[in-house]
């Protein structure tokens, strides 16, 4: 009788490669519940693969960490741009309200949920997974949200509430890139915390989609050349010291092209030990 395989471990197929396929203590590690804290996971980065990942970041090391740590990342870091490098340009996003059709369309509305929850935290419930680096991976991450809305959202003006909410994300990801995801989340749950009348909600949102009327996949954008990446960073010019137009095109560059919002708060450390060395 051959080893039974543990939870969210794929049997490899007829043909497929094993020799490098991963030992049985690696393949216990992929477990979410085996990885330990978040911050643990975090320092993890770049220790090395557990399974094959052709294609993935170095720094992944299987396909938990990679779910696990990408979402925290672009969420809770505010790492936006992240989805230029996980998400396929034209990845297809099934949600209660539709579908979503290509990365631009998905990162506008991941910006515009981020301004209303502003201080969401996503904390990683369970990950399950089958697939492999050549076919491809089918990830399920169900995920508890915690938020307060102190923006607009797509239920309506701010309330100040805080609310909590369960979500599951089912991914197909292949070299590093999501192709397609189905999500759902507990919508009801979430309007009722946030004290609002869920027909009345309702309506609006009906009312709002008939005044928009059919919708096209989204247009162009002039931050990327169609629908490619947005332009690299600047090269730092030769010379030691702090160059002010290298800094503030980088920095323009992460922040607005690239929808990195995490870098904001980097910069300003920057700037602060700058000036502190400066004054030293």
């Amino acid at each position: 009788m051959s080893d039974p395989k543990p939870p969210g471990q794929s049997k490899p197929r007829n043909g497929a490669r094993t020799g490098n396929e991963p030992s049985r203590r690696e393949r216990a590690e992929i477990d979410l519940h085996k990885k330990g804290d978040v911050t643990r996971m975090m320092a993890s980065a770049g220790t090395g693969r557990l399974q094959p990942m052709r294609g993935f970041d170095e720094d992944y090391t299987d396909i938990v960490d990679y779910i696990v740590r990408c979402t925290h990342r672009i969420w809770d870091e505010g790492a936006m741009g992240l989805l230029y490098t996980h998400y396929s340009h034209n990845c297809v996003v099934h949600t209660p309200y539709g579908v979503t059709y290509g990365r631009e369309a998905m990162l506008t509305d991941s910006i515009s949920t981020l301004s209303a929850f502003q201080d969401r935290q996503s904390f990683a419930d369970e990950v399950i997974w089958s697939g492999d680096d050549e076919a491809g991976f089918h990830t399920s991450h169900r995920v508890v949200h915690l938020a307060r809305n102190t923006g607009h959202s797509k239920y309506g003006p701010p309330t100040g509430r805080k609310i909590k909410h369960l979500g599951i994300a089912n991914c197909l990801v292949k070299e590093n890139l999501i192709t397609e995801e189905w999500v759902v989340r507990d919508a009801l749950s979430m309007v009722r915390q946030l004290g609002l009348n869920e027909n009345e909600v309702v309506e609006r949102m009906l009312e709002a989609d008939e005044r928009k009327g059919p919708q096209p996949g989204h247009g162009p954008t002039e931050r990327v050349a169609g629908q490619t990446l947005p332009p690299p960073n600047p090269e730092q010019p030769n010379g030691a010291g702090f160059d002010v137009e290298f800094f503030v095109r980088r920095r323009l560059n992460e922040v607005w092209n690239w929808r990195l919002f995490d870098k904001i708060t980097q910069n300003i450390r920057l700037v602060v030990a700058d000036a502190v060395e400066l004054s030293v």
